[in-house]
Order: C-alpha cells, then structure tokens, then sequence
C-alpha cells in the first residue's frame, strides 16, 4: 500500500508514512499507560516505577507490527527515495546540510541506545519514559537510514571505505538469516538465567551475546546454503532470460567425452554459479 501510495504520489505516500508512524507512536503510549509497561523489555531488572514485567511488554508491544511500523515504513521510504533519485545530484548536496544530517545521526543514535539510562536508575518520569517508549526505536531507525544514504551517495568518508571492505561481502549475505534466527538463540540463552537477571560485571553479558551471534551465524549460513542461494539463483535463471541464454552458451558439450571435458564443465558451471551467488 504505501509502495503503491508513492509510486502515484511522493507528497501523498510521505504523509500516509508520517502519519502512521505517528499513530504508531500513539498506540505505543496509549498500551503503555494502560498495562503500565517499561519503555523497553527489561528482562534484567525489575523496576519499582512500573507493574508491568517483560512478558507482558513482549506481549502487548514487542511482537505487535502496529506498534514496530515506524523503523520499516522508514525503510520503505529510504529504498524508494534511493531508487528514484539521481545518486549524481545526491553527491552535490550542501556541505552544512550533511554536517547537520551527521549530528543528527549521532545525537538520535545516542538518545536511542542510552536513554534507557533514567528508566534503569528508576527515576520517576513518566513522561520521559512515554516520548521514550514511542520513538526511540524510530529514532534508531533514522540514524541507520542517514548512514544508509550517506554512504550510497559516497557522502560517508572513511566510514563508507570500512563497510564496502570486502570481508564483509559473506557477512553481508548473511544478514537477513541471522535476522531471523537471532532471537530464538537469545531467548533459548535467557530462558536459562533466573529472573531478573543479575550482571556482576560486563563480562557474562560479553559471553552471552557472543555466544548467540556465533550460534545465529552458523544457522544462518547453513540454512543459506540449503535454501536461500538456491531459491536466488532460481528466480534469476527463471525471470532472467538473458541468463538462462548465458547457461545455454556455457563453453562445454551437455555431454563430456572424455574426463578432461568433465573437469572443465564442472569448472564452467561453478565458475557461473559462484559470480551469480554473490551478486
């Protein structure tokens, strides 16, 4: 629907995604002060500024799409932006307006990860904790999309260098089932802690997050193999016909004579399969 809304009208589907995730943040509140829920899940400590507890925010928030809207129909308009807009003319944007763009990344970024901060003291203020549960996963979501732009108009410095290195091609390929497959790890991890759960130190939670990346990783990657590449590969040769022209012209016979002439087909076939893969 709002793919549809900005393909007929970029003023019309910017404000049907303005508005909705403003209503976002508004049932988010709303929810909040109705269960009396933290602004976020506090699975490590109990607060004495809310009754609710952590499986009642999962419930009632976390797992419900209307109130995680804002981070994805931000998404959906930075990909439009990008696809419609001249990257050339993006490159000549205004030194102050990308100063001003970067500040505000960092200040949002900060805001977004560190203004759990009162809520951990238990300090009494509702209405900090209100603006804070409705937005600041938008604000995060922000941030990312600037640096998103940032570094595809080759505005990011030193930064865009260090994540277009090539070691993060594979990493990069993983990512959508390492998205999946995080959270089952972490909560299969915390199930095995006692509530709340206590750090003496940073080093348990160290251990626990690295433990959980490592495990989503290698699910990831083996589930890439088995379904993933494949079923990429599928819809390439399926809806690519100058693709499946390219496989026809592989410079091998569909029937080797010798086994030399299977080694090079094998050879051929991989050579294709592996550019495509990565793509």
């Amino acid at each position: 629907m709002f793919f549809i809304a900005l393909l007929k009208s970029r003023f019309v589907g910017t404000v049907l995604i303005i508005i909705n995730i403003v209503m976002s943040a508004v049932l988010r509140i709303i929810v909040m002060a109705i269960k009396q829920l933290p602004p976020a899940p506090l699975y490590w400590s109990t607060q004495p500024v809310f009754s609710g507890n952590y499986e009642e925010h999962y419930v009632n928030i976390y797992i419900k799409p209307w109130h995680r809207m804002g981070p994805y129909l931000i998404g959906i308009f930075l990909g439009y932006y990008l696809a419609t807009t001249d990257v050339l003319v993006e490159r000549t944007r205004p030194l102050t307006l990308m100063l001003a763009g970067w500040a505000l990344t960092i200040l949002l970024s900060f805001f977004a990860i560190f203004g759990l901060w009162p809520v951990l003291q238990g300090w009494n203020w509702p209405l900090y904790y209100f603006f804070y549960g409705a937005v600041h996963r938008t604000a995060f979501a922000l941030s990312g999309a600037w640096l998103i732009y940032a570094c595809h108009t080759d505005n990011g410095g030193y930064l865009n260098r260090f994540l277009k290195a090539k070691f993060f091609i594979p990493l990069s390929s993983l990512s959508y089932n390492i998205y999946l497959w995080h959270m089952p790890w972490i909560y299969a991890l915390f199930t095995l802690l006692p509530f709340p759960i206590t750090y003496r130190s940073h080093f348990p939670l160290f251990v626990l997050t690295t433990i959980a990346l490592v495990l989503s990783c290698l699910v990831a990657f083996i589930f890439s193999l088995m379904a993933e590449i494949p079923a990429i590969n599928l819809e390439k040769i399926l809806l690519n016909p100058s693709l499946r022209q390219q496989r026809k012209n592989l410079p091998f016979s569909p029937v080797p004579t010798n086994e030399m002439d299977t080694v090079n087909a094998f050879q051929s076939a991989y050579k294709v399969d592996k550019e495509e893969c990565w793509k």
